[in-house]
């Protein structure tokens, strides 16, 4: 899986060579990825929850990093599931220990069951709280 800056243009005339059974996904909001061993976060770290990156992130909206269905959004809105195109499940996970913030801190700016497009769909607006 390749992940993308968000911030990355798109180059119009060129079209990238993917394996059909790949999926690219873009960063779902500006920063630094980092590798996920470095989240200072067990459950993330040790890889608990699942393979991925993480982001030290630079901006506050959080938009689709492909195209899918928006199948769940955790009821604190610290976290959103999708489906792509192509079949594969994600889960894009907002700060460490957000569960906590019961919600506080986050606009929700799409619904559960919406198609999104990845950089076009924007999920939420947050306040980073460090």
């Amino acid at each position: 899986m390749e992940v993308a800056p968000a911030a990355a243009p798109a180059a119009a005339s060129v079209a990238p060579v993917v394996n059909s059974n790949e999926t690219i996904l873009l960063a779902p909001i500006s920063g630094e990825v980092i590798a996920i061993e470095e989240v200072p976060d067990a459950a993330f770290a040790s890889k608990a929850v699942g393979e991925g990156v993480a982001i030290r992130p630079t901006g506050k909206i959080v938009v689709a990093p492909c195209d899918g269905e928006l199948v769940k959004i955790f009821n604190t809105n610290h976290a959103f599931a999708l489906v792509t195109d192509s079949g594969a499940e994600l889960i894009v996970h907002i700060g460490i220990e957000t569960v906590k913030l019961g919600g506080q801190g986050f606009t929700r700016l799409a619904q559960q069951g919406a198609r999104v497009l990845k950089r076009a769909t924007q999920f939420w607006n947050w306040i980073l709280i460090i």
